[in-house]
């Protein structure tokens, strides 16, 4: 078996699904970066990130999470200042429409996948999910041996 190609065909049929285009939801980047500050909020008290640590934990760089912060703003799901401590960065903040729209599409999503996967036993899910996991890490290990 080829499983390069196999899981490459697997993995485009997924995205032509255009899961995101059809629930009416963010784009991913947007859900992670929205996602990532409300982990922050939780896991800090603090209801912010910088820019920086965005790029850092979504392994992208600045200017590629500034262009996905441009359009959050632009749309009023977060809101950007001047960081104190750093005149030269941003600390970003999500706003109560941002909150609201993550609250509206995480419903949606689970919603689908709950009907998706309605026929399939716990069991099989949860295969599935650690099958996956440890493919993306092989992945992601050999990857990294490329840089």
């Amino acid at each position: 078996m080829k499983i390069g190609m196999e899981l490459f065909i697997r993995m485009h049929n997924f995205k032509q699904l255009r899961i995101v285009d059809k629930l009416n939801t963010l784009p991913n980047n947007g859900h992670m970066i929205l996602g990532m500050i409300i982990s922050n909020e939780k896991k800090k008290g603090t209801a912010y990130i910088s820019c920086t640590e965005l790029a850092k934990h979504m392994s992208v760089s600045t200017a590629a999470i500034s262009r996905s912060l441009k359009h959050l703003r632009e749309a009023g799901f977060i809101e950007t200042t001047i960081d104190k401590n750093d005149r030269r960065g941003a600390i970003i903040s999500i706003t109560e429409l941002g909150r609201k729209t993550m609250h509206d599409d995480c419903k949606r999503l689970e919603e689908l996948m709950q009907k998706a996967t309605a026929n399939i036993p716990e069991k099989q899910l949860e295969n599935f999910f650690s099958t996956f996991d440890m493919l993306y890490n092989g992945i992601s290990d050999e990857l990294t041996k490329l840089d």
